[in-house]
């Protein structure tokens, strides 16, 4: 009887012990992995500002002769620079929707550059080394949608982004570019054809296309 009860008590012991060192390497596992996100987040946290530094310099070397600073955001580390030959269009609401898209992108960390006005042939802005061209559609229909796809087919720009704020032009930008993915694949030109982006409410630049 003795015996038995001195083997329960040893065995009550070793589970305590078995739960302790458990327990214990849980603890050092928690230790570990949040020491680790620590080290991750002071890296991601050294990159940033490290990004944010040039991204300034960048900014304030833009000889102020040739170009407009428009905005640095200290947050992201994007800005906006405006060619002096850049035209922004007084009429239709084509020049604010370029400055709106132009912030926009900005406050996410990117470096815009609005580029100049050669004859209608080149593209609106350039940056993350792309050209991408501007179009305004609030009172656009599918025909015109169309019709600024191919304007930017002509001036060979890498991605076009579509800016509206009436929810019922999704649609007619979405046939047009359907239309004319499926005309361009017909001439075996699919290659010309720009990733489609647009810009809705959120102020968030969505994929529509992309070859």
């Amino acid at each position: 009887m003795v015996q038995k009860k001195k083997e329960t008590a040893e065995l009550r012991y070793l589970s305590f012990i078995c739960l302790d060192e458990k327990n214990f390497l849980n603890q050092f596992l928690i230790i570990i992995v949040t020491f680790a996100t620590f080290l991750e987040d002071s890296t991601n946290l050294n990159e940033k500002v490290k990004y944010i530094e040039d991204a300034r310099l960048i900014y304030n070397s833009y000889d102020v002769c040739e170009w407009i600073k428009a905005g640095f955001d200290e947050n992201s580390g994007g800005y906006c620079v405006y060619h002096k030959e850049h035209q922004f269009s007084s009429t239709g609401g084509g020049g604010r929707a370029e400055k709106i898209v132009g912030k926009i992108l900005k406050n996410k960390g990117k470096q815009i550059e609005f580029l100049p006005e050669i004859k209608d042939k080149n593209s609106d802005i350039k940056f993350d080394e792309q050209t991408w061209d501007i179009k305004y559609i609030n009172n656009a229909n599918f025909k015109t949608i169309r019709g600024y796809i191919q304007d930017v087919l002509k001036k060979k720009s890498d991605n076009c982004i579509f800016y509206f704020t009436k929810s019922e032009v999704f649609e007619e930008l979405r046939k047009a570019t359907d239309m004319e993915v499926g005309k361009m694949k017909k001439l075996e030109r699919i290659n010309e054809m720009p990733n489609i982006y647009y810009i809705f409410e959120t102020e968030t630049l969505k994929l529509l296309w992309k070859k």
